[in-house]
């Protein structure tokens, strides 16, 4: 359970959690694909065909899947190195 709050209190504030605890105002608002390189030293690839499909069809295509996969993995390595290591 304590995994689902994590998630889900990042969801909502990662940037703001990330500007506090490595002291970078500017964290607060900044995107996933930031935060990445900002915490993981890492480039995520977030292409715009893939972003702005039709997230809401029945069956969702595999680039969309990948790309929910590696945002929510990245969402978790964000809040796991936030909470748990020293940056």
């Amino acid at each position: 359970m304590r995994i689902v709050w994590v998630l889900l209190a990042f969801g909502l504030a990662g940037g703001t959690l990330a500007a506090q605890k490595m002291d970078r105002p500017e964290l607060s608002s900044a995107g996933l694909a930031t935060l990445v390189k900002e915490v993981m030293g890492l480039r995520m690839s977030k292409p715009r065909h893939i972003r702005a499909g039709e997230w809401d069809r029945e069956n969702l295509t595999m680039p969309q899947i990948r790309y929910a996969c590696a945002d929510a993995f990245a969402s978790f390595e964000i809040g796991r190195r936030l909470f748990y290591d020293q940056l």
